[in-house]
């Protein structure tokens, strides 16, 4: 009698056919079987949060959550192809991968440790992923068209396609909104603190918007709001607490903030906090950290009140005006503190200013909405 093969709705195929962007997706959607997780040495494991996905140099997702032996990991997340491409990319000597607390592969062909030898636990996707899936994925690669899914979206009624693009901004207002609630519990129902690290992180844009937002935490705002009449101490409390200032400073206005830095540390008893790492490499230099905290800085001046400016805008323009500054005259030959160039141009694009107006004013509006019922 002959044997019959059942196929099986995962895939098992050569590594060699796996775009890694394609395991980013797998990972950034969760496409896979996530019932009872096991980690390549057979070890249990929880995935509670599964990071941001990062665009830019460093790890593929940051700040992520695992559960693992019976303890919580916070760090991020690497994926690749196979296990051994960790070593090819010289992961392992490199501290920008010291926080990583999970590796995610299709093919797990080598165990791999960080820089202090310490093994990484490793999820592999081999055979938890639907073929189906690696399937259209390799059409949408092999695509001969500019959008890969111009052949798919042509297919779609109007109705149908304007109910995915609405559904789609719907889920990301309500994603943010439930990020604002969780983060009002944790710093018990303080409004502006929660308005101003949505603005720094906003500000923060892709290569940022992490690091922002920790200096809007180290930075309280209930000490902000005392320098918040005079942008010269705004930029100093900023720039200090972002660790950015210069040892020696070689024109006045560095002088000035480290000077003013110096003061508020003092008067307000400001210890030693952990440094914030920052990422110029993958910036354009408009988008530096050095000029989105100095346009942050200029943004805050005389703000008292951060949700109320942002909730009394009565339209779009008016809201998207609170995002419009005028940065000090340094700056208009600098895009960090070292280097002077012939001319900049600093100003917040318009399109910068949509994002943040999405990103932060009507996601608050919005949160405002659903918890009070009241119209803002």
């Amino acid at each position: 009698m002959k044997k019959t093969t059942i196929p099986t709705p995962f895939a098992r195929t050569s590594a060699n056919a796996i775009p890694e962007a394609f395991l980013h997706y797998i990972w950034k959607t969760k496409n896979f079987d996530i019932r009872k997780l096991l980690t390549t040495d057979g070890e249990p494991i929880r995935i509670l949060d599964y990071g941001s996905h990062n665009y830019g140099a460093g790890p593929d997702f940051l700040n992520g959550k695992i559960d693992y032996r019976s303890t919580l990991w916070l760090g991020h997340i690497e994926i690749h192809v196979r296990s051994s491409d960790w070593y090819k990319h010289h992961h392992q000597l490199d501290p920008a991968y010291d926080q990583v607390v999970l590796h995610v592969v299709y093919e797990d062909d080598r165990p791999v440790t960080d820089i202090h030898m310490t093994p990484i636990p490793t999820i592999e996707l081999r055979n938890l992923i639907d073929l189906s899936l690696l399937n259209k994925a390799r059409a949408m690669v092999q695509s001969r068209y500019r959008l890969p899914c111009k052949e798919h979206i042509g297919k779609l009624s109007t109705f149908w396609l304007n109910a995915w693009k609405e559904r789609q901004l719907v889920e990301r207002l309500e994603s943010r909104t439930m990020k604002i609630k969780r983060r009002l519990d944790e710093v018990n129902g303080d409004w502006e603190q929660v308005a101003f690290e949505f603005l720094a992180r906003g500000m923060g844009f892709y290569a940022n918007a992490e690091s922002m937002e920790q200096l809007a935490i180290k930075c309280s705002w209930k000490l902000m709001r005392k320098l918040i009449h005079d942008e010269n101490y705004i930029a100093a409390f900023l720039f200090g607490s972002a660790g950015l200032i210069p040892d020696h400073a070689e024109t006045h206005y560095v002088q000035e903030l480290k000077s003013t830095f110096n003061f508020i540390q003092k008067k307000y008893s400001i210890s030693s906090q952990p440094i914030i790492k920052w990422n110029f490499k993958s910036a354009r230099p408009a988008n530096f950290p050095t000029v989105r905290i100095a346009q942050l800085a200029a943004l805050l001046l005389n703000k008292n009140s951060l949700i109320r400016a942002m909730i009394e805008a009565t339209s779009i323009d008016e809201m998207k005006s609170l995002f419009i500054c005028r940065l000090p005259d340094f700056w208009k030959s600098h895009y960090v503190f070292h280097k002077r160039v012939k001319k900049t141009n600093l100003a917040i694009s318009n399109q910068s200013r949509e994002l943040l107006l999405v990103n932060c004013a009507i996601t608050l509006r919005l949160w405002i909405f659903t918890s009070t019922r009241r119209f803002v």
